[in-house]
């Protein structure tokens, strides 16, 4: 799959969905806790709706990292 540039995100979006409700890029990896990092220009920003509550334990928390839980989520992953 080719990889597509944060600032190029939103015009790849557009061709296929609506996106007027993408007003940042969050970049999985440098957001932390309750801040999402924004991929373009690193600005951090409160997370307030933790993805409509699908992500409860905040960005990246480190028990997510243990080798026991991501065994696990392989395991759920594929299959």
């Amino acid at each position: 799959m080719k990889e597509i540039s944060p600032k190029d995100v939103r015009f790849t979006l557009q061709q296929y969905i609506l996106v007027d409700g993408f007003h940042l890029i969050i970049d999985l990896e440098k957001s932390q806790g309750v801040y999402m990092c924004d991929a373009i220009d690193g600005s951090r920003y409160l997370d307030c709706y933790t993805y409509f509550s699908t992500l409860p334990l905040g960005h990246n928390h480190p028990k997510m990292f243990e080798p026991s839980f991501l065994k696990e989520l392989q395991i759920a992953a594929l299959s």
